[in-house]
This record gives C-alpha cells, sequence and structure tokens, in this order.
C-alpha cells in the first residue's frame, strides 16, 4: 500500500484502538472513512451509541480506558496498597484488573485472590475480564458453590481466585491458615465490609433466653488480618467507603497497613479520635477528627466522583407518601408510646426492637412469636396494605415500563409475591439479570443486600421503587445506582420511595440522606480531578 494511502490508514487504527490518546471517532466520521469497509472486512464492528470500535470477538481494546480508570490501575501498580473510593459506574472493575495484570505481568509467579459479594465474584469479574482484549489472557477460578465444587475450583492453579466473601473463613479452614495461603496480591471489592475490626465471632449466644458458651472462629476481617502478612499488595475498592462516617474507616485502614496510621485496634481507633457518651452510648468524633484522620489516610486513599468524568441520567427520587387510617395511626402511637400493642398481641422488648417493629407496622404488618409453643413460632399479622396499592398504583401508571422493587421484610416479599402475580423474584430467578436487561421481567422485586453491588441492570428499565427502606447507607446507595449507569437509555431514573406519613419511615429516610453528606465530606477529603479532555 502506497505510504499516502498507509499514513490515514494508520491513523483511524490508532484512534480505533486508542481513542483516548487521539481525537475521538464519531459515526459519521467513520462511515465516511474510505477504510470503514476495510477495518469492518477484518472483523471490527463499530458501536453507534459509544463511538468505539470491537474486536472481531466484541472486546474493547485496552486504549478505551477512561482517564479516570488508567489513574486507578497506575495507583494499583505503583502503590503496596489502595483504598479506591471509586462511585459506581467508573469502571473500577476493569481499572482494578489492568492495574492487577499489570502486577502479574512483571511478577510471573504471583497470584491474585479477589473477595466480593457472591454475584460480583460468579458474574461481574469474569464478564469484565471476557470484554477486554488485552485480559483475556488471563486465567481465573471461582471459588463457590457446594464444598464439592468450591475444592475443585481451589485446586486449579489460575492466576486469579475469585471468591465470595462468605466463603473465607472455610477458605482459611480449607488451606490450614498461613500454610497454604498462595496469593500476594488482596483485592477486596466492597471494602466496607471491613468496618467492623472485629477479628473473632462471640464466644457467647442465647438460645431461648439463655446464654450458651460456643466456641470462636475467625471472622472474615480476622481471615485478612492473620493473612495480611503474606501479602505484598491490596487493593480495596468501594463506592461507599464510610457509610456510616469517619467510624468506617478504621478496619479497613489496618487490612492496608496492619494500624500503622488508624490503629491495630478498634479500641484504639477509637479512643483517640471519639467520645462515647455514657448515658447514650453513641460514638461522635472528636473535634477535628476528619482533618487528622483523613490526613494520615490521603496517601493510601483516592476519591472518584462520578460526577466529575462521566454523564449519567439524574436521579429523580419521589417520595410517595400512604396515609393510615386514624385507627391505625392511634394503633402505631400507643404502639410506639408503651411498647405494646394490644391490639395486635405484640410486646417490643426494648426500643432498639421497637423501631424495627414500627417498621413492620409502616409496611403493612408485624410479625409476632407465641411464647408458649416451642419451638417458638413466627407469624405475620396483616394490618394495611397501603403500600401495595400505591405500587399497584406505580405499575399501573409505568404504562408497560419495566419495574425494579426493594423490599425490607420476608413478610414485603410474600404478600407482593401473592398480589403481584408476574413478578419475578431476584432470589428465585437465577438468570435475573439478563432476563431484566433483556426487557423480559416487567416486576423485578430484590432485597438491597442481595441485588446491590455491583449488577449492571441499567438496560432493563428505568423505574426503581423502595417498597420498605433500609438503615444502610451502603445499600441504599448500591441499589439507586443500578438503573443510573453508563448505557441508561432514558434521560432520567425515576425512584420512587413509598413512606407510611408519621412514622418511623420518615425518620429512616431523612437519616439516609444525612448520611450520605458526611460520606460524601470524606470522599471529597482524597478527591482526585483528572484534567483530561477525553475523560
Amino acid at each position: 500500500m502506497p505510504s499516502s494511502t498507509c499514513t490515514p490508514y494508520l491513523d483511524l487504527l490508532r484512534r480505533v484502538q486508542s481513542p483516548q490518546e487521539n481525537e475521538p471517532l464519531t459515526g459519521d466520521a467513520v462511515e465516511g472513512s474510505p477504510f470503514f469497509d476495510l477495518l469492518t472486512a477484518r472483523g471490527y464492528t463499530f458501536d453507534f451509541e459509544k463511538n468505539i470500535f470491537l474486536t472481531p470477538e466484541g472486546r474493547r481494546f485496552r486504549g478505551m480506558m477512561r482517564s479516570y480508570q488508567r489513574y486507578l490501575s497506575d495507583s494499583i501498580y505503583t502503590m503496596p496498597y489502595l483504598l479506591g473510593a471509586a462511585e459506581m459506574s467508573l469502571g473500577k472493575t476493569g481499572a482494578t484488573l489492568d492495574g492487577v495484570a499489570r502486577l502479574l505481568a512483571d511478577n510471573p509467579n504471583w497470584r491474585c485472590l479477589i473477595v466480593g459479594p457472591l454475584e460480583v465474584v460468579k458474574n461481574t469479574w469474569p464478564d469484565e475480564i471476557d470484554q477486554w482484549e488485552h485480559l483475556k489472557h488471563l486465567t481465573y477460578s471461582v471459588v463457590a458453590g457446594t464444598p464439592a465444587q468450591r475444592e475443585e475450583a481451589l485446586g486449579r492453579d489460575t492466576q486469579i481466585t475469585l471468591i465470595n466473601r462468605e466463603n473465607l473463613q472455610w477458605l482459611w479452614s480449607t488451606i490450614h491458615g498461613a500454610v497454604g495461603w498462595r496469593w500476594h496480591i488482596l483485592a477486596y471489592d466492597e471494602s466496607s465490609r471491613l468496618k467492623g475490626f472485629v477479628r473473632q465471632t462471640p464466644s457467647v449466644k442465647y438460645k431461648d433466653g439463655k446464654k450458651i458458651r460456643v466456641e470462636t472462629n475467625l471472622t472474615e476481617f480476622g481471615v485478612l488480618a492473620q493473612a495480611r502478612k503474606l501479602i505484598k499488595r491490596v487493593v480495596e475498592l468501594s463506592g461507599t467507603p464510610a457509610p456510616n462516617g469517619l467510624i468506617d474507616l478504621g478496619g479497613q485502614a489496618f487490612i492496608l497497613d496492619r494500624g500503622e496510621r488508624l490503629g491495630p485496634t478498634r479500641t484504639a481507633y477509637l479512643d483517640t479520635w471519639f467520645d462515647e457518651c455514657k448515658y447514650s452510648r453513641k460514638i461522635t468524633p472528636k473535634p477535628n477528627a476528619r482533618k487528622q484522620i483523613m490526613g494520615r489516610m490521603k496517601d493510601v486513599m483516592i476519591g472518584l466522583r462520578s460526577q466529575d468524568y462521566i454523564d449519567l441520567p439524574p436521579q429523580i427520587f419521589n417520595p410517595i407518601y400512604v396515609r393510615m387510617s386514624p385507627k391505625h395511626l392511634k394503633e402505631y402511637k400507643d404502639f410506639e408510646k408503651t411498647l405494646v400493642s394490644e391490639e395486635y398481641d405484640v410486646e417490643a422488648v426494648n426500643r432498639g426492637v421497637l423501631v424495627n417493629k414500627l417498621l413492620q407496622f409502616a409496611n403493612g404488618g408485624l410479625y409476632r412469636s407465641d411464647p408458649d409453643v416451642f419451638p417458638a413460632v413466627r407469624e405475620t399479622i396483616a394490618i394495611h396494605d397501603l403500600k401495595l396499592r400505591a405500587l399497584e398504583n406505580i405499575v399501573e401508571e409505568a404504562a408497560g415500563q419495566n419495574v425494579l422493587v426493594a423490599y425490607s421484610f420476608q413478610f414485603d416479599k410474600e404478600r407482593i409475591k401473592k398480589r403481584f402475580k408476574k413478578a419475578t423474584f431476584f432470589d428465585e430467578e437465577p438468570n435475573f439479570v439478563k432476563k431484566w436487561n433483556e426487557g423480559k421481567i416487567s416486576l423485578g422485586v430484590a432485597h438491597p443486600a442481595s441485588i446491590g453491588h455491583g449488577l449492571n441492570l441499567q438496560y432493563g428499565g428505568y423505574i426503581q421503587v423502595w417498597y420498605g427502606l433500609t438503615w444502610s447507607l451502603e445499600l441504599w446507595d448500591q441499589f439507586n445506582r443500578r438503573l443510573a449507569r453508563p448505557g441508561q437509555a432514558n434521560k432520567s431514573v425515576f425512584i420512587h420511595v413509598l413512606m407510611a406519613k408519621g412514622t418511623e419511615d420518615e425518620r429512616q429516610y431523612a437519616l439516609l440522606r444525612t448520611k450520605g453528606v458526611d460520606q460524601d465530606k470524606i470522599v471529597d477529603a482524597v478527591r482526585v480531578r483528572l484534567n483530561s479532555v477525553n475523560r
């Protein structure tokens, strides 16, 4: 091919493989190029929605990584340990795999252990490996399923081992602790799980009101604390690193640096930066605690906010209030005041239990246990169906658009299942994600703890409903971001929040919004804004 012709072709090929480092491609420019047919003849396909070429196998090139992904990858590659507080939709899974792949290339004998929520390690991480041309060579095994399946996967010598966090104790026991530990890199997905700083399970449990001593075991934090001295690199990832504020950082920091920055124990961490009210036992940060803690964490923690880099559809929150009848509202207020509901024969043994009971009441039911029956039998008392009717209205107004619902209590699920015959439940449909994204699920229902982390559901709809709320900012934030992600076709994502007027629902909603402000301040202290045209 003559050089005068070859140069434009090579220029286009560079733009195909590294659009972040060259002038971005557009559909018009590509179709108008004399080499478009040549590239497509070689098997390349052009995604007109994302303005990128894909390989014949449908994979992306490494040059297509965004600037913030390359920054995170570089940080993982160069830093011995890192807490990446990257919000959802910023591609931290692909960036982490890129950094890990570079480390494995430099150290062929190294192995990487990736820990995360079950559905994420089974689907999200393997899918991400398969989506990139430069990562397809990575070998991995998913340690999940039955004990036999886990042992088979664990027995394979792969570069990457993926395991759900609930199986960490099983892993430690199976490999006989430090003797069998073979991983040089630890990547922990959704690291706020480590916030508790608890190494051992309790030595006492209560059964039928009696205190029983039981054998203690290592918690998942305890396993990682034991293994930490054997690990050369640590990567912690979280879109919600501090759902309850500064108090959540202590445990995560310990797994990073073994206590160098924030202390070796929870007690040491609390004594240094927190005060506890001797009456309410409430723990609050001392003056200047945020400045001091974030000052110590700044060199090992980076914050990436989606609003700095990508255009996501706005989330439009729509509080929908249902109003209980005067009779039910009086019953609720009496229960709140006395801790006893005479009408439904339910008693709350303390204020903590009462709060949960009041949320049940707001949702339309109450759990009741008969103390005279052994073993205790729990039954559900139906009080009202106001939220069911509100959900019916939302589904009707959606006019055929798919709706994703989060529930709180098991009786919520049972009542939704009875009322909505076409509802599909995440924990009962093994192909839920695929079917949802294909538009085959008109009403998807899940508990936020099971569907919140790392799942891409943006292709199946744009309407979400909180049937009942959660106290966890992490679950609140994660569930809210399942649909508001890159690839969402609708201009906005609507999030309806069902609340019973004058009940604990309203306080719970207000607290979630306050917690979000506190976490934003923490992430902003280590926030990274990259100056790049092609973000």
